[in-house]
């Protein structure tokens, strides 16, 4: 009886020991691991920020703007053949801004700034197959020249189908 004691009281010592090693040893370790982390800064560049600032000029109250959403958020495979490698395709893509109905945040808009990059080979197809996977899906995306500055009037004129606009 007496050694069933003492290996409990030693097996007890142990996790403790343990315990408080684990305790000690992440004590000093950021949470996120061995990856140390910092903030990018502000969320929109300054070319989508006073674009943003034209866009909530546009439309008012009327739409909720949504600044860099994933597609994966907006769009889902059809098919269950190939879904993952479908999913894969949307996944890490983002759009500049999503237009949605601000009482049920169902979208019916997606608004792309193309600076200078969409004119790469690249980003050519990476906009053509965003564009066919939006008509795909019927909704409808706008393409507006990304620049320094913008007009109120020319972006309410492309954006004219949005009612209030």
């Amino acid at each position: 009886m007496a050694s069933h004691l003492i290996v409990a009281v030693l097996v007890a010592v142990f996790l403790a020991i343990t315990v408080i090693a684990a305790v000690w040893k992440l004590k000093d370790k950021p949470l996120a691991g061995k990856i140390q982390y910092q903030a990018q800064g502000a969320l929109l560049s300054p070319a989508e920020l006073s674009f943003f600032r034209v866009l909530q000029n546009v439309v008012g109250k009327s739409v909720l703007i949504c600044p860099k959403v994933r597609l994966r958020d907006i769009l889902i495979p059809t098919s269950t053949k190939n879904y993952q490698t479908a999913l894969n395709k949307i996944s890490r893509k983002h759009v500049d801004f999503v237009l949605c109905d601000p009482a049920t945040t169902n979208f019916f808009c997606v608004v792309e700034l193309d600076d200078k990059s969409h004119d790469r080979g690249d980003r050519v197809m990476r906009d053509a197959f965003v564009d066919s996977a939006f008509a795909a899906a019927g909704i409808r995306i706008v393409h507006f020249k990304a620049s320094a500055s913008y007009s109120v009037e020319e972006v309410r004129q492309q954006l004219k189908f949005i009612s209030g606009s």
